[in-house]
């Protein structure tokens, strides 16, 4: 149980961590499609 505390679960976080996008790539993102003005697909206008 120690080495699955101490030392796995670090790991496997590290490594999952890889696969995710930094929340201001997400946040630059969607003030991007608010600063365009996007709609929902059929919207209707």
């Amino acid at each position: 149980a120690l080495v699955l505390t101490l030392f796995l679960t670090p790991v496997l976080y590290d490594l999952l961590a890889g696969f995710s996008k930094p929340r201001s790539m997400i946040e630059r993102a969607l003030e991007r499609e608010l600063a365009e003005g996007a709609s929902p697909p059929g919207a209707v206008e």
